[in-house]
C-alpha cells in the first residue's frame, strides 16, 4: 500500500515539474536555469519504476518519501491560475519567485546520491560495510549522505571529530536542545579548506568551533533527557500514581551503562549536579569527564550518537574504528548493533579487519571520480578469506599469490622481481591455486591474478595443467635454486669482486645430487602418488566386498617400481652428462647455498644476494633470475 501512494505523490510532483519545464519551453528567453528541475524529474521518474519492481522495502520507501517531502515541491512550484498571464502581467516577480524556489532545491544532487548509494547496497536492508582505499571518497560519501539525510530517517556519524566536553550551569530545555541537536545533525562537517599562513588572522576559527560545539549537543540532548524522565517520573509520584521505576531509565542512563560494560579499570556516572564524572573502581578517586582519554570520550560519543539516533534509522558510521584500540573496536560496535538492533548500521572503512569482524554484507568502492561519482561492488561469496579478499578488490595492480609469509625472503626476491604486481603470499601451494582461480571468477575486478608454486616434484606436464588458471612456476625446483644459476653465480661473484671457480661449483652440486640421489628419488616418487591420488577418485562400491575390490585395482594402478626406476635412470643420465642447468631444476635441497659460501669464502650468501639485488648495481642480477620465469609474467 505504501508503494502504491508514494507511487501516485511521485507522479503528482512530477507532473508540478513537467508544468514547469513546459512554461520554459514556451519561453526561451526566460532567465532561469532548469537543469535540477529535468535532473529531478528524471531521478523521480526513476524512483517511480523501482517502486514497481516491488523490490524495495516499505520502511526504505518511506525514507525516499522524507526526503522527497523535505524538497517541498508543492510549496515552491504549485501555480495558482495561470502562470503564462501572470508572467506576462509581472515577469520580474515570476523570474524572482522561480529562480528563488530553484535555489532550495540544492539538496536533490545530493538525494540522487544517497538514493543510487542504498540501491546499491540493496535497499539496506542488513547492516552493510563499504570498504574503500584512502582517497576513494568514503568522506565524500559521508558528507553527500548528511546533506541528503532527513533527521526522522537516520544520522550519520562523521570520521572527524574534534571532542571537546563542556560542562553545564544549567541543564538546556530538552524540547530546545533537542531541535539543536537535529539541526545539527544536518552540518556536513567538511575540513577540506585552507588559509594564507602568512596571515594569522585567516585561520578558519569557525571550522574549529563547529567541530568543539558537536560534544555540546549531544550531552546537552542527553542531559536534558534524563532530567526530563526524572521529572515526568516525580510528577507521577507527586500525583501518587504509583509509577514503575522502569521508566527512569535514560537514554544517558544506558549510554553510561554500556560506557561501563566497555572500560573496565573506572566507572563513569552522571552526578548530583547533572555533571558527567568518572571514578575508579574503589571510588575514592573521582575526576571530571574532560579529563578521560581521547579514547573514552570518543567511546562515550559514539555511544551517545547512536542511542540519541531516531526509531528504526539508518546509521551510517564514517571510520568507525578511529581512535579506537583493536581489543574495543568490536566489543564496542557489537554492542550498539545489540542496543539499536531497530536500526541498520553502515560502516564506511579501510580497516579490512574491521570490515572482516562484522556479520554484514560486504562491498568495496571499486572507482570514485571526484567529486560524486562512486561504483560500488558487492562482496560476493569466494574460497578467499574476506579480510584478503577486501585487499585484494582495491589493488590497481595485477595480482601475484604465492606461498610464504608476507616479510619473508621468498615475498622480498618476488617483489624485486616483480615490482608491478601486489605480491601476496598464502599458506600453501594448494591456496596459491585455488585463490588464483576463485580471485579471477570475481566479475567486475580492477585486476588479473596469477599464481607462482614451487616444483615440488611435478612433471612439466602437470605444471601445463595449472597454466590454463594462470598458475606457473619457475626452471628451477624451488626459489632458493634461482641463486645457483649459473649465470646469476658468475654475476654475484663480479659484483663482490670474489674469484669464482663456476665449474667447481657446478661439480659440487651434481656430486651432492649423487650422494643424495635414492632420497631424491624416494621424495619424488611420494610426490608423484600424492598427485596421482589427489587426480584420481575411488569408484564407489555397493558393499564391502567390492569397495575393496575397487581399492585393490586403484592402488594397483600406482608401479612403484616403474615410478622409481624411470626416475633414477632421468637423474643418473642427469648426473652422468652434467647437466647443470636441470639439475637445479629437479634438486630440492635448500641447503646447496652453503657450496657458493665455501666456494666464495664468505658467509650468509643468501642474504647478501638480497642486499646485492637491491642495490643499483644489482639490475643485471634481477634480469638473469626473471629468464627462470614464464613469459606471462614477465611481460
Amino acid at each position: 500500500m505504501i508503494a502504491e501512494e508514494t507511487y501516485e505523490y511521485v507522479k503528482s510532483q512530477v507532473g508540478i515539474l513537467n508544468s514547469l519545464i513546459s512554461f520554459k519551453d514556451e519561453h526561451q528567453s526566460l532567465p532561469i536555469n532548469i537543469e535540477v528541475i529535468k535532473l529531478l524529474v528524471e531521478f523521480l521518474t526513476r524512483f517511480s519504476e523501482d517502486l514497481t519492481s516491488r523490490d524495495m522495502p516499505e520502511i526504505f520507501i518511506t525514507k525516499m518519501r522524507h526526503n522527497i517531502e523535505s524538497l517541498n515541491i508543492q510549496g515552491l512550484f504549485s501555480i495558482q491560475g495561470n502562470l503564462a498571464d501572470e508572467y506576462h502581467r509581472t515577469p520580474s516577480i515570476v523570474i524572482n519567485r522561480l529562480n528563488n524556489a530553484i535555489r532550495q532545491l540544492s539538496r536533490v544532487r545530493e538525494i540522487i546520491h544517497g538514493y543510487d548509494f542504498y540501491k546499491s547496497l540493496g535497499y539496506v536492508t542488513r547492516n552493510s560495510v563499504v570498504v574503500g582505499a584512502n582517497g576513494c571518497g568514503k568522506t565524500s560519501l559521508a558528507n553527500s549522505l548528511t546533506a541528503a539525510m532527513d533527521y526522522r530517517d537516520g544520522i550519520v556519524i562523521p570520521a572527524q571529530k574534534l571532542l571537546i566536553i563542556p560542562t553545564f550551569a544549567s541543564v538546556p530545555n530538552y524540547d530546545a536542545a533537542s531541535s539543536e541537536y537535529n539541526t545539527y545533525q544536518k552540518t556536513v562537517l567538511d575540513d577540506k579548506r585552507t588559509y594564507n599562513a602568512n596571515n594569522n588572522g585567516d585561520l578558519p576559527y569557525e571550522l574549529t568551533q563547529q567541530y568543539g560545539t558537536e560534544y555540546k549537543k549531544v550531552l546537552a540532548t542527553l542531559l536534558s533527557e534524563r532530567l526530563l524522565v526524572r521529572n515526568r517520573y516525580c510528577d507521577k509520584v507527586q500525583n501518587k500514581e504509583n509509577p514503575d521505576e522502569s521508566i527512569l531509565h535514560s537514554k544517558l542512563d544506558n549510554v553510561l551503562s554500556i560506557w561501563n560494560f566497555l572500560i573496565q579499570h573506572r566507572t563513569i556516572m552522571c552526578d548530583e549536579n547533572n555533571n558527567i564524572i568518572l571514578s575508579d573502581k574503589a571510588g575514592s578517586i573521582t575526576y571530571a569527564a574532560h579529563q578521560m582519554s581521547d579514547g573514552e570520550r570518543v567511546i562515550l560519543y559514539l555511544i551517545g550518537r547512536v542511542l540519541l539516533a531516531p526509531e528504526n534509522a539508518i546509521i551510517v558510521v564514517d571510520e568507525p574504528e578511529m581512535y579506537l584500540h583493536k581489543t574495543i573496536v568490536d566489543k564496542l560496535w557489537n554492542k550498539l548493533e545489540a542496543s539499536r538492533n531497530d536500526c541498520t548500521f553502515i560502516y564506511l572503512t579501510h580497516d579490512l579487519t574491521f570490515a572482516a569482524s562484522r556479520n554484514a554484507n560486504k562491498y568495496w568502492i571499486r572507482e570514485f571520480y571526484h567529486p560524486s561519482t562512486w561504483n560500488i561492488e558487492p562482496l560476493n561469496d569466494s574460497e578467499i578469506p574476506e579480510e584478503l579478499l577486501l585487499k585484494l578488490l582495491g589493488s590497481q595492480k595485477k595480482i601475484l599469490f604465492c606461498e610464504g609469509k608476507k616479510g619473508s625472503k621468498d615475498c622480498q626476491i618476488l617483489e624485486m622481481l616483480f615490482p608491478d604486481y601486489t605480491i601476496t603470499p598464502v599458506v600453501s601451494c594448494i591456496d596459491v591455486i585455488n585463490y588464483t582461480k576463485a580471485f579471477n571468477k570475481i566479475p567486475n575486478t580492477n585486476a588479473t591474478a596469477y599464481g607462482i608454486i614451487d616444483r615440488d616434484y611435478r612433471t612439466s606436464e602437470q605444471l601445463a595443467k595449472f597454466e590454463s588458471e594462470n598458475v606457473y612456476s619457475y626452471d628451477v625446483a624451488e626459489i632458493e635454486n634461482l641463486f645457483l644459476m649459473e649465470e646469476f653465480i658468475s654475476a654475484f661473484a663480479l659484483y663482490k669482486r670474489e674469484p669464482c671457480d663456476i665449474e667447481a661449483i657446478k661439480n659440487k652440486v651434481i656430486g651432492k645430487l649423487s650422494s643424495e640421489k635414492q632420497i631424491q628419488v624416494a621424495n619424488y616418487v611420494s610426490g608423484q602418488i600424492n598427485h596421482i591420488f589427489s587426480e584420481m577418485r575411488l569408484t564407489r562400491g555397493n558393499s564391502i566386498d567390492e569397495v575393496n575390490q575397487k581399492f585393490t585395482e586403484f592402488i594397483d594402478q600406482i608401479d612403484i617400481d616403474k615410478l622409481y626406476n624411470e626416475r633414477e635412470t632421468y637423474i643418473d643420465d642427469l648426473i652422468s652428462r652434467k647437466d647443470y642447468s636441470q639439475v637445479i631444476n629437479v634438486y630440492n635441497n635448500k641447503g646447496l647455498c652453503t657450496i657458493i659460501e665455501q666456494e666464495l669464502k664468505i658467509k650468509s650468501y643468501y642474504e647478501k644476494v638480497l642486499r646485492y639485488l637491491q642495490d643499483k648495481d644489482g639490475v643485471e642480477g634481477l634480469e638473469i633470475l626473471k629468464r627462470a620465469f614464464p613469459s606471462a609474467l614477465v611481460n
